[in-house]
């Protein structure tokens, strides 16, 4: 199975399969949304709904300020439950690919 990853200036989206010609068309694996003063009002609350609405299997919302992330994962009631993180994200995408993650990593220089 593959993957296709995208890099936008606030967020990173995983698609998994092959990878679109034009537009997604199906849900995205995972975003990764990291937070800004300017939008982070709008990420916590319309984003995370949006995503969850358009069932992004996991949000992570990475916050530069406080030096954490929160991970959401889709729950069967098609709602987000939160993920306990510590020192490592550890979740699996399409059904088969463990990625595992040190939170330090994500905010290193």
């Amino acid at each position: 199975m593959s993957a296709a990853i995208k890099y936008a200036p606030r967020y990173t989206i995983v698609v998994c399969g092959a990878v679109p010609s034009r537009h997604l068309e199906q849900a995205p694996a995972l975003i990764a949304e990291i937070l800004s003063p300017s939008t982070r009002q709008n990420d916590l609350t319309y984003k995370r709904e949006l995503c969850a609405s358009r069932k992004v299997g996991t949000y992570l919302i990475v916050d530069p300020d406080t030096k954490t992330v929160e991970q959401l994962s889709l729950g069967k009631d098609g709602g987000y439950e939160t993920v306990a993180v510590s020192s490592r994200l550890t979740f699996t995408l399409c059904g088969a690919c463990e990625i595992e993650i040190g939170v330090e990593s994500l905010f290193s220089d």
